[in-house]
């Protein structure tokens, strides 16, 4: 909303502003009164030097460095599914996929290290590996065994250096009904990428249908001009001014979530693990919507407030931290690329059997907006500037994190 609102009115509104006066009259009134100037000197995303090597995105660097340390893991593989309604002619399916590719270089980008810094490699094409699954139709479940096949699939590693790091399954089903499955690692890709791929992929199948060719218009910037942007903006005065803010935030000794546990930890994290799901019912989300209007707090924080209190009840610990991840698309030119540019941050709070529920969600939402304001600083520059003792078996600054989709 922001975003849109800056690209619109050439204004950027501050998140708490935004928050506490939620009526548009109120945003119009801001409107009115803000500083223009302010947007104009933001910076350009400007196309990067391609004689010279490109370098990773900080989100990437993090990806690339777990990679090295843990050779052969698949826990960044995404497994996404898409459930298609009507008949698909799969050559013109893959065709509109082959053009999302073309379109955006950074799913036709490996990671090489021409000198001692990890640069993007972006390739001219790229055969993006195309997978026709046939399953029994007399299966009872169509969906959930191919879903099945494409989580298992999802479990193979890929090369960051050599690729490809995108597959593509089809399963046609039944009753006029067929499915699209991604294989995509995390280093080109995020939830916010699903979308854009989806509906250029749409875009592209339905101009091959009326007997285009489904070439999708050039794109600027890509990924990698956004990636030499980030680093250039890594010291600039506002970026220093949210690192103070995170120094500030996380001073003094962190807290460790110590929750109790049926085995001992091992001396190392591991990406074992396992899923739990749990349904919440309509009449428990009305109740949770309902408190979130009478407090006026997003839906975000009296889920995460109540997140902390239970933590509390069983760590009985009263200073929490929790983290959260945040879409890193702070820029109007990012809103149409495909790529990784989610961010990670902290959301360091207190939780005091004294306090009231309305005392704590306004506290968890002071905190949750300062992070969200202060969101530009990638993760492991804060852990770095914080120089925390590093434990092997456990990840830094938190242990649990918090994610609403």
């Amino acid at each position: 909303l922001i975003v849109r609102m800056e690209q619109q009115f050439s204004v950027r509104l501050p998140l708490r502003l935004v928050l506490e006066n939620p009526t548009v009259a109120a945003h119009a009134a801001a409107i009115a009164a803000a500083d223009k100037t302010a947007v104009s000197k933001r910076t350009a995303i400007a196309a990067a030097d391609r004689s010279k090597p490109v370098p990773l995105s900080f989100p990437q660097e993090g990806l690339w460095i777990i990679d090295q340390l843990q050779p052969g893991i698949a826990s960044y593989n995404l497994p996404i599914l898409f459930t298609i309604a009507g008949k698909i002619d799969t050559d013109r399916l893959q065709k509109a996929i082959e053009q999302v590719v073309q379109r955006h270089e950074v799913l036709r980008t490996l990671f090489t290290r021409p000198n001692p810094l990890v640069a993007q490699d972006v390739q001219e094409h790229v055969d993006i590996p195309f997978s026709i699954v046939e399953l029994d139709n007399s299966a009872n479940d169509i969906e959930t065994e191919f879903l099945a096949q494409l989580t298992h699939l999802s479990c193979t590693p890929m090369d960051l250096t050599t690729g490809p790091l995108l597959h593509a399954l089809f399963c046609e089903g039944d009753n006029n009904q067929s499915f699209l499955g991604l294989i995509v690692h995390h280093a080109i890709f995020d939830g916010w990428s699903i979308s854009v791929f989806l509906e250029e992929t749409i875009t592209s199948y339905r101009d091959l249908e009326k007997g285009g060719d489904g070439t999708l218009p050039s794109l600027f910037p890509q990924y990698a001009d956004f990636a030499h942007w980030q680093r250039e903006q890594a010291d600039t005065p506002a970026l220093q001014a949210q690192m103070a803010y995170w120094k500030k935030q996380l001073a003094g000794s962190l807290p460790v979530l110590d929750m109790p546990t049926d085995y001992p930890r091992s001396a190392r994290q591991t990406s074992e693990g396992a899923i739990a799901s749990a349904w919440v019912d309509e009449a428990c989300t009305e109740a949770i919507n309902q408190i979130a209007k009478r407090y006026q707090k997003t839906l975000f924080s009296v889920l995460l407030s109540a997140w902390k209190v239970l933590l509390h009840r069983y760590s009985g610990q009263e200073e929490l931290l929790v983290g959260t991840v945040v879409a890193g698309r702070n820029h109007g030119d990012l809103e149409k690329l495909i790529g990784f540019f989610v961010n990670t941050v902290v959301l360091r709070s207190t939780v005091s059997p004294e306090m009231t529920f309305a005392e704590l969600l306004e506290a968890v939402e002071s905190v949750s907006i300062g992070a969200q304001e202060n969101q530009d600083v990638p993760f492991e520059r804060v852990v770095a500037a914080l120089q925390q003792r590093r434990d092997p078996s456990r990840s830094p600054l938190f242990q649990v994190a918090f994610v609403l989709r």
